[in-house]
């Protein structure tokens, strides 16, 4: 299992060819001092309606921090973010690796996955189980599979949902481009013993190839997946500030 405790002390560089993970219980973490998260950062959360939703988001901002600070050498508040044109964020500022990262939260989970110069997009979602997920695949699902999700028993069909959907958002998070590539143009597979890739972006020859795919073990009410540049030649999980295999 993954261990929700940033580092306490500064922790290997992943190798180029790495990418380590991090999970947690938003519940398991700590709140932040008034003065921890930037004025933006705030903003964003008077902006949730439901005051746990508001928690989580600023505990996941805050572990965030507290974990790249340790990537860093530098205390959480001394992290600087910048914003891409879709709002994808990256540390600004000087940084002893190329440090890339993705942030994805839900109720009950949040995943943060850091590289060594390799672009990557993370997504964790919980089981809707009131979700209408045929009338969504329909909707935002590609013709290939929405085939291969009319081929589930009914009670298989919310894992295989999920797992297509945060497949496909982690996708789209990596590119970095939100929904201007639509979510019907491209195809990942939704089986549990799928292949690590993108089956197929429409259009874009060659693009599917240039990234892994692949799922994050996230508990059996929740689905996570990762999507990194390739070539990724390893997968690290954290554990109490430590790698483990």
């Amino acid at each position: 299992m993954i261990r929700s405790e940033p580092p306490t002390s500064r922790p290997p560089a992943p190798a180029p060819a790495e990418l380590h993970l991090w999970l947690a219980d938003p519940a398991d973490l700590p709140e932040p001092a008034p003065n921890d998260l930037a004025p933006d950062e705030r903003a964003r959360e008077e902006r949730f309606v439901r005051p746990h939703v508001a928690r989580d988001f600023r505990r996941a901002r805050f572990w965030l921090r507290k974990t790249l600070g340790a990537y860093l050498g530098c205390e959480p508040r001394e992290v600087k973010f910048e914003y891409g044109f879709h709002g994808k964020p990256e540390a600004a500022g000087p940084a002893p690796f190329p440090i890339r990262f993705n942030l994805s939260h839900t109720g009950g989970r949040v995943l943060l996955g850091v590289s060594n110069g390799r672009i990557l997009g993370v997504d964790v979602e919980s089981h809707r189980t009131q979700l209408d997920r045929s009338g969504m695949a329909r909707r935002y699902f590609s013709a290939a599979e929405v085939a291969e999700f009319e081929t589930f028993p009914h009670d298989e069909q919310i894992a295989a949902f999920f797992r297509g959907w945060t497949r496909k958002e982690a996708y789209l998070k990596a590119r970095g481009s939100g929904l201007a590539l639509p979510l019907d143009r491209f195809t990942v597979p939704l089986g549990a013993a799928a292949p690590e890739r993108i089956l197929e972006v429409a259009d874009e020859p060659g693009e599917a190839a240039r990234w892994r795919l692949l799922d994050v073990p996230a508990g059996p009410l929740h689905a996570a997946a990762v999507v990194i540049e390739e070539p990724t030649a390893a997968l690290r999980y954290f554990a109490d500030g430590e790698l483990i295999p």
